[in-house]
């Protein structure tokens, strides 16, 4: 109908023409259950993950479950389910089966024998396996590269941190804070660098000295260092 309709510029009946020709197919149809096996759990996680309530622990098993689900993908009966439901539909809807492609032989004056040559051809449901598996690898590979970073691991730690003092519960770690180790590089001065150089090459009558009277002397000078390092007993 689009075809002999003038209003329809010639470009558009074209593209109407050529995806008329895919849609008969059988292969189109199979490319279609291809394509809602691989990408319909994958759009099933990418929401999870665009939740308000989605968590990183929580981003790590949905990719988890995500990954169980394509190594599921390769069993054998699961291709063979996809090439039936397009054999069945390709003889419903008069659908066209792929040829088999042409077969190359190798030339007689290059062949060492007078043997007939076996050739093996990817054909039907081998050749739509390959195809299907190189599409599942694709998707896996993204995966691995996407949710294996270092960051990832390191954040459901950080968020369980973050939980854990919200609600009050607190490790038996020790917490170190170096705002001392701030203060003393921010107010560094040349002096200060001789004497610490001068500890470091003599640093073996400093082990033998006591140097806890030397550090409460010098926390207790100012009252900045007192508040800065604390009370030092």
């Amino acid at each position: 109908m689009l075809e002999q309709d003038k209003t329809v510029r010639r470009d558009t009946q074209a593209k109407v023409s050529g995806l008329y020709k895919q849609a008969t197919k059988a292969k189109t149809y199979f490319g279609l259950l291809c394509c809602e096996a691989l990408f319909g759990p994958c759009e099933t996680v990418a929401r999870a993950l665009q939740s308000e309530k989605a968590s990183a622990k929580g981003a790590l098993e949905c990719v988890s479950a995500l990954r169980q689900r394509m190594h599921g993908l390769r069993e054998d009966g699961f291709i063979q389910e996809m090439t039936a439901k397009v054999a069945a539909c390709a003889e419903r809807n008069n659908l066209k089966i792929p040829l088999p492609p042409r077969i190359n032989r190798t030339p007689a004056r290059l062949r060492d024998t007078e043997e007939t040559e076996a050739i093996v051809t990817d054909v039907g449901e081998q050749q739509w396996r390959c195809e299907f598996y190189e599409a599942l690898d694709l998707v896996t590979t993204e995966l691995d590269r996407r949710f294996d970073q270092e960051g990832l691991q390191v954040a459901p730690l950080r968020e369980q941190t973050v939980i854990n003092a919200a609600n009050g519960e607190y490790s038996g770690t020790r917490d170190y804070c170096c705002t001392g180790a701030r203060s003393l590089r921010s107010n560094m001065t040349q002096r200060r660098l001789t004497h610490l150089a001068v500890m470091h090459v003599h640093s073996d009558i400093l082990d033998r000295m006591d140097i806890q009277p030397l550090m409460k002397r010098f926390i207790d000078n100012t009252p900045e260092r007192k508040s800065t390092f604390g009370v030092f007993k």
